[in-house]
């Protein structure tokens, strides 16, 4: 992973990418536009709240995992189960901030930027930082400035160890802790030319370097483990690769540095109900990029009205990692190769 922060990048300076006019999108009528359009703010909610609910519930059994599991060698087991679920839960939590950085379900950024602060929470992402790299993303993809804010490994995958190792890439934490280090001692976020989303990065990392100092201070304290137990261990080995995975998919392979045209630089997955729900529809992502103003929930459709004119489309993830497992999709230049 390049460690180094990205170049600061004026959002309003940058050419929007257009739509192409392509069928499906050519044909619809305004109405469908609005429609397709319109903001989700209940099913958002509801998103939300069920992930918050679920990860309340497992953060609560693993304070109590002693009275549910027993302390014996009969409660790894389960306690290793309700970690892996954790950690399944955290990655899910991110493609939520994903969805939320958009402005899908609500229109107030201060109620976006809330939800997206605790969405991010679990795997140390600022919403901020990352909505300002992300904006930037969607207006440079296919031209020589696209950058990603997750840079995750991408060389040398073809091999189960190889895509193990990438996956497991531990360098994203060493730079978020240089971040909350920097806010900590008051130095400026170099990243981002926007003085107030500045400020709002700088204060999410300090809030997060906050909260683990004070679960820093009750494991001292306490000498309980349930930080490492809870938070920790389940970021670290489930929710960082996992989300890895999911979005490796997206540009992998494909000229994102080249072309402008979303349907040549850009994958969807015909994911399974279940990975749909996971991915919190960001499987579809080529749907995504032609009109991001599109909730998630109405990609689908869109998908179906476009998916033919796609030149990257595979029937589902395994699909996709075997190509990649095989060597038959390769980083198109490693020396760029990011992702997001």
């Amino acid at each position: 992973m390049n460690t180094k922060e990205k170049t600061p990048v004026k959002l309003d300076e940058i050419p929007a990418l257009s739509t192409p006019l392509i069928a499906g999108i050519r044909d619809l009528t305004r109405d469908d536009r609005r429609r397709l359009l319109k903001r989700t703010p209940l099913r958002t909610g509801a998103k939300f709240g069920f992930a918050m609910s679920a990860i309340t519930a497992g953060l609560a059994a693993i304070f109590h995992r002693e009275a549910l599991f027993g302390t014996g060698m009969n409660s790894l087991l389960p306690l290793a189960i309700l970690m892996a679920g954790l950690g399944l839960l955290y990655a899910h939590f991110t493609e939520l901030q994903h969805e939320l950085l958009h402005g899908h379900g609500f229109r107030s950024n201060r109620i976006n930027r809330a939800l997206g602060f605790f969405s991010g929470l679990f795997t140390l992402s600022s919403y901020s930082h990352y909505r300002y790299h992300h904006l930037a993303h969607h207006r440079f993809l296919g031209t020589d400035r696209n950058s990603e804010f997750f840079s995750y490994p991408k060389r040398g995958l073809d091999g189960v160890g190889k895509l193990a190792l990438a996956a497991l890439d531990p360098s994203r934490f060493a730079t978020v802790a240089r971040r909350i280090a920097g806010t900590a001692l008051g130095k400026p976020v170099r990243d981002v030319d926007d003085r107030q989303i500045a400020r709002h990065v700088a204060q999410e990392y300090a809030a997060y370097g906050l909260i683990l100092a004070a679960g820093l201070f009750y494991t001292l304290a306490t000498g309980d483990a349930v930080l490492l137990l809870a938070w920790i261990i389940p970021m670290v080995l489930v929710a960082e690769p996992a989300h890895f995975l999911i979005e490796l998919p997206e540009h992998f392979g494909l000229d994102a540095h080249g072309t402008r045209d979303v349907r040549l630089n850009t994958r969807s997955i015909e994911a399974s109900p279940f990975l749909r729900w996971f991915t919190n529809g960001n499987n579809l992502h080529t749907a995504h990029h032609l009109m991001a103003g599109v909730p998630m929930e109405r990609c689908p459709e869109l998908h179906r009205l476009t998916r033919d004119s796609f030149g990257a489309l595979e029937p589902s993830y395994f699909a996709f990692y075997r190509k990649v497992l095989a060597g038959e999709i390769k980083p198109r230049d490693e020396t760029r190769a990011t992702l997001n």
